[in-house]
């Protein structure tokens, strides 16, 4: 006689499989036993072969019922999602790195023995870098989404995620370590952000296709402005110039209206009305005006002028009368010129106090006028 089992009997067929097999997939274990056809599973139970509707919702679920989830340190947890084949990061801080060699296992980030039970990455707001060799090796990971509280990928952070096809690297994305997409072959969208700084071979290795991904940001840097002045927001005179135009802001507590006038050889600090973000690896300088000063005699005192990354207050320029008359400025008036300009900053440079220096070089101590005019 043919009866229609309970679905909590299928289970517990399924139950003793997976008991009597740990180590084996879903897919492995039930071979012998259920065929899929869909979301319709075909069971076969001794001589009676019963049509089952028996929809699984994932092929990872556990069936002892743990969850499967853990933690990555104290601040930064994980769990792989029942029903979405979506591993999760969740918390704050800075993810962990891991060591090159991802086959001693005592030191893997405790998901990986489950790589297979997910496709997709979801890392929540709040983490703010990725480890290094977190994903390395997950080669069955799709897509992945960063949020734009991240501001490090680390190195070789998913080295050979060979079915990685879309990542989105937010704009707050500073910095991607050495190897981080290397062998990556299955990448076809990604956009970075227009500061990023890349390290070696991020996107390197065998069957990569350079033409699908689209370094069309990579190569620009954004400089942030804010106007709080009247006056136009700060552009390039023409295409290519390397200097883009500061405007004087001449505000009511110089007394003077909207002009003021600098007698012979009298400096002055001009407002502009100007806050700027600036990318990291990159300073300010704000120079002269040629027309300016060939016509007007009108110099910048500390020229160049540098303004450092981290500094967010209002941008001042320091101008000095060279000319034998009064100079008038009025406000609106093209006074500077801001200059975007890289520094080192790889490595942090140690001050070391010495007692002499060696004067073995072909100029040695020559200095003002040491090689003539002719």
């Amino acid at each position: 006689m043919r009866d229609i089992k309970r679905i909590d009997t299928i289970l517990e067929k399924v139950r003793q499989l997976w008991n009597m097999y740990p180590d084996q997939r879903l897919s492995q274990l039930m071979q012998n036993y259920v065929w899929g056809r869909g979301d319709y599973f075909y069971i076969e139970d001794d001589d009676t072969e019963r049509n089952i509707d028996f929809e699984m919702k994932s092929r990872k679920k556990q069936i002892d019922s743990r969850t499967i989830e853990g933690s990555l340190n104290k601040n930064i947890n994980w769990y792989i999602g029942n029903d979405d084949n979506t591993l999760h990061i969740y918390g704050k801080g800075a993810m962990p790195d891991y060591p090159c060699d991802l086959y001693k296992h005592d030191k893997w980030p405790d998901f990986l023995p489950y790589m297979n039970f997910f496709n997709k990455v979801i890392i929540s707001d709040g983490i703010t870098s990725i480890g290094d060799d977190t994903f390395r090796d997950c080669t069955n990971i799709v897509s992945v989404t960063i949020p734009n509280s991240v501001t490090l990928i680390g190195e070789r952070a998913f080295l050979d995620c060979r079915c990685l096809k879309s990542v989105n690297i937010p704009d707050t994305v500073e910095t991607i370590g050495d190897f981080a997409f290397h062998t990556c072959v299955s990448l076809t969208s990604l956009d970075l952000p227009k500061s990023v700084i890349l390290g070696k071979n991020v996107f390197g290795g065998p069957g990569i296709n350079f033409e699908k991904l689209n370094f069309e940001k990579s190569n620009k840097n954004v400089l942030k402005i804010v106007n709080k002045s009247p006056n136009p927001f700060p552009q390039y005179a023409t295409e290519g110039d390397s200097g883009f135009d500061i405007r004087a802001w001449i505000k009511d507590d110089y007394g003077t209206g909207e002009s003021l006038s600098l007698k012979p050889m009298e400096r002055v600090m001009v407002h502009t009305g100007l806050y700027m973000e600036i990318p990291q690896g990159f300073e300010v300088q704000i120079r002269p005006r040629s027309g300016l000063a060939i016509k007007q005699g009108i110099g910048i005192i500390n020229s160049p002028a540098t303004i450092d990354r981290f500094f967010r207050g209002e941008i001042c320029v320091l101008l000095i009368n060279h000319n034998k008359g009064n100079v008038v400025i009025n406000n609106g008036d093209r006074i500077a010129q801001g200059v975007l300009c890289p520094v080192s900053s790889e490595s942090f440079t140690t001050l070391e106090e010495i007692e002499t220096i060696s004067e073995d070089t072909q100029r040695g101590t020559g200095g003002f006028g040491h090689t003539g005019v002719n």
